[in-house]
C-alpha cells in the first residue's frame, strides 16, 4: 500500500507572543495559505548603474485559512484569534463561550500555526487574526475565512494529528433578525478587521516583536426582498437597528441547541441599492456598519454553545 504525507493545520496557544508551542488542536480546513515575507532593499552606489548590494530587512508571515463555520473548536479558534477576549461558562453537558474584541491597552493571546504539506512542516509563530469574513449563502454551509499576521516562521516537526470535530451549519438552520424581526436574506457577509500593523520592527531584531492593534471595524452586506419600505426609510433617515444571527447545528443536550449567536446592537446602513430587471424579482442590496454602544460595549459579540473545548 502506498503511503502519503498527510496535510494538516495545527493550533497551539502561546504563553508569550512569538514563542512557538506544540499544537493542541488539529483541523482540516477547506483552504490554507501561508506566506513568509522578507523585506528586501537593493542598494546602488554612484560608481555604477548596476545595483550591487542587497539588504535583508524585516521578516514576518501572513496567510489565510478558510473552513466551515459552526459551534466547533475550529470556529472558536478563529473567533479568539480575531477578537481576542474570551469568557467561558461550563456546565455538566456543554460550555458557553462569549467572544468580544479587545480594547485599547489589552494584549492579544497569539497562536502557533503548524502547517504540514508533504515533507515540508512549517511552524508559524505569534499569529493573530488581522481580519475574519463570515459568509452565509442559501446554497452551501456557512463558512468563514481568517486572515492572520504572524511574527515569524520556523521549521516545524512532523505530527500524527487527530482532527477536531466539525459541526456544520446548513443554511436552513440560520435565523437572521433585524430590529427584532425575522427577515429572509438571500445572502449575508460579515467582516471583522483589526487593522494590525505589519511594519512594527525595532532595532536589534529582524522579526516583528509584538502585535499592534489598529481600529476595530465591523462591516457587512446583505441582500433581501423586503415586504415594506420600512428598511428603506430607516436608511434615508439615518436610523439604526440591531442585527442578530443565530446558527444552529443539532443539539448538545436534551432541549439545548448547539449554536453560534452573533449580536450587533447598533447597525446603520451605509448604502442601499435595488436593480429592477424584467422577469426577475427585485432584491435590495444593503451595505452596513456596526458601532459600539454609548456604554462602550463592543459593536459585535459572538456566543458559542457547544460541548467542544478551546485549547489551553
Amino acid at each position: 500500500m502506498q503511503s502519503y504525507a498527510m496535510r494538516y493545520v495545527g493550533f497551539g496557544r502561546e504563553s508569550a507572543q512569538g514563542n512557538p508551542v506544540v499544537p493542541q488542536v488539529y483541523v482540516d480546513p477547506r483552504r490554507v495559505e501561508a506566506t513568509p515575507v522578507v523585506e528586501e532593499q537593493v542598494i546602488g552606489t554612484i560608481a555604477t548603474r548596476f545595483p550591487q548590494l542587497k539588504h535583508l530587512g524585516g521578516v514576518r508571515a501572513e496567510g489565510e485559512i478558510e473552513g466551515l463555520f459552526g459551534p466547533d473548536t475550529f470556529s472558536m479558534l478563529v473567533l479568539e484569534m480575531v477578537l481576542g477576549k474570551t469568557e467561558t461558562t461550563t456546565s455538566e453537558d456543554y460550555n458557553v463561550y462569549n467572544f468580544s474584541p479587545l480594547e485599547v491597552g489589552e494584549t492579544p493571546n497569539t497562536y502557533t500555526i503548524e502547517l504540514r504539506d508533504g515533507s515540508i512542516v512549517r511552524s508559524i509563530a505569534g499569529a493573530f487574526g488581522d481580519s475574519m469574513e463570515l459568509n452565509l449563502r442559501p446554497d452551501e454551509p456557512v463558512y468563514a475565512s481568517l486572515s492572520f499576521l504572524a511574527l515569524n516562521e520556523l521549521p516545524g516537526t512532523t505530527r500524527t494529528p487527530t482532527f477536531s470535530r466539525t459541526h456544520t451549519v446548513r443554511p436552513e438552520d440560520v435565523i437572521c433578525m433585524i430590529a427584532g424581526e425575522t427577515v429572509e436574506l438571500d445572502e449575508l457577509t460579515l467582516k471583522l478587521e483589526n487593522h494590525l500593523s505589519s511594519d512594527h520592527y525595532t532595532i536589534g531584531s529582524r522579526t516583528l516583536n509584538r502585535h499592534e492593534l489598529g481600529e476595530f471595524s465591523v462591516t457587512g452586506t446583505f441582500s433581501a426582498r423586503f415586504g415594506s419600505r420600512a428598511h428603506l426609510d430607516r436608511f434615508l433617515n439615518g436610523q439604526e437597528a440591531s442585527l442578530l444571527i443565530r446558527m444552529r447545528s443539532g443539539t448538545v443536550a436534551a432541549g439545548i441547541d448547539r449554536e453560534v449567536v452573533v449580536e450587533l446592537p447598533r447597525v446603520y446602513y451605509s448604502t442601499w441599492s435595488c436593480e429592477v430587471v424584467p422577469s426577475e424579482r427585485s432584491v435590495q442590496e444593503v451595505e452596513f456598519r456596526a458601532l459600539a454602544t454609548s456604554g462602550r460595549d463592543p459593536p459585535v459579540r459572538f456566543r458559542v454553545q457547544t460541548e467542544e473545548q478551546l485549547p489551553g
